[in-house]
């Protein structure tokens, strides 16, 4: 932990001064400019969290969640991200899929469940028009052992 903090720091370091050095050298309505990504959210809040089901459907062999819907009037949608195994290990987190608001709140697939017996890790964001986002629970799917 302490190491990935040491290396966040020093990227964050050498972020700061791409940015400025992008600012310098491009006029602010210039394609490169335009499209640099932020570096830190708007401020805002925190969204709250949605509360995510998953199964396991044997017949289909994929997984299924689905999850309850965000009031927050800053909603631009959700992420469904996951991982393979059990283990809470969000750094190695792939996001599975963007969701609007009015889509259904479901999704179907078979990330980290390729192979009997194996499992995977699955939370949704609720992202903001701010850049903030936030992650409900954590729900793990095991494919059936043959």
């Amino acid at each position: 932990m302490r190491y990935r903090n040491r290396i966040q720091e020093e990227i964050r370091v050498v972020l700061l001064n791409y940015r400025k050095c992008i600012a310098a050298g491009f006029a602010e309505d210039s394609p490169i400019f335009v499209t640099l990504s932020r570096y830190s959210p708007l401020p805002g809040h925190t969204p709250e969290p949605v509360v995510v089901s998953g199964t396991y459907d044997v017949a289909e062999e994929r997984a299924e969640l689905s999850w309850t819907a965000s009031s927050d009037a800053d909603l631009v949608g959700y992420e469904v991200r996951a991982w393979a195994g059990p283990d809470d290990d969000a750094d190695d987190e792939s996001v599975l899929a963007n969701i609007l608001p009015g889509a259904p709140r479901t999704w179907t697939g078979t990330f980290g469940l390729g192979v009997p017996g194996a499992q995977a890790s699955f939370r949704v964001y609720v992202l903001t028009d701010t850049g903030n986002e936030r992650a409900s629970n954590t729900v793990i799917l095991q494919r059936p052992p043959v």
